[in-house]
């Protein structure tokens, strides 16, 4: 008899356990498809979902499998509302993907002035690298995004920052460098505005010169010899 009660004790705390292991599988479950809702309702720029989300608990910094996050998907596609809902939630802006970028990056490449100014606020790094040791700079600059060059260059961004070697973007190149081998004549004046070297050379032996004359931009050629580009 104390051997059958001792027997069934050990059933019920079994039981027990398994059903509180399954409750709690549930409710990881469940705030996992919370916090990936969240992810995709910032990257269509829901937002009263995206509050809705957050009010309920979603995690604000949860990543997908390549490492993005809802922060990186409104920097991305410049849903300044949707971004500031989530900064206002503790969202990481230094959070990075599977290739390094942190949202400042993702909206500097995009040219989302909105987007840069709120992360600069709350801190973002400004000369964050990526896998690539690319910067937000470089990414601005060679998509000619003039005003979000100047937000971050007035946040002292490194205007001589050097890719790395041998990762195929363009090894050793600088801000100066792309901006001029795509004829953006303003952004190359923001830049020698605030000490590019106008001389230095990518590992490959071009210079920002090279690059102007290759592209056939005149107007940069000529700034940057003004410059004393040789």
């Amino acid at each position: 008899m104390i051997l059958s009660n001792a027997v069934r004790f050990r059933e019920r705390l079994l039981s027990s356990c398994i059903l509180m292991a399954l409750a709690c599988a549930l409710v990881g479950a469940r705030a996992n498809a919370q916090s990936n809702d969240l992810i995709y309702a910032a990257r269509s720029g829901d937002l009263p979902r995206v509050k809705a989300l957050l009010a309920s608990g979603a995690d604000v910094n949860a990543k997908l499998n390549n490492g993005a996050t809802a922060l990186m998907y409104a920097a991305q596609n410049g849903y300044v509302e949707v971004l500031q809902a989530l900064l206002a939630k503790g969202a990481d802006v230094e959070a990075t993907g599977s290739n390094g970028m942190p949202a400042l990056m993702w909206a500097s490449q995009n040219g989302h002035i909105e987007v840069v100014q709120a992360l600069l606020v709350k801190g973002a790094d400004v000369n964050a690298k990526d896998n690539d040791n690319w910067t937000s700079l470089m990414n601005a600059s060679i998509n000619g995004h003039l005003d979000v060059v100047k937000a971050l260059l007035a946040k002292g961004a490194d205007v001589n920052a050097k890719t790395s070697i041998g990762q195929g973007r363009g090894d050793g190149g600088t801000a100066l460098m792309w901006a001029s081998g795509k004829g953006h004549l303003e952004v190359v004046r923001a830049l020698l505005a605030k000490g590019a070297d106008v001389n230095a050379v990518a590992n490959n032996g071009m210079t920002a010169l090279a690059l102007a004359t290759q592209g056939g931009y005149t107007e940069v050629v000529q700034l940057l010899k003004s410059a004393g580009a040789r």
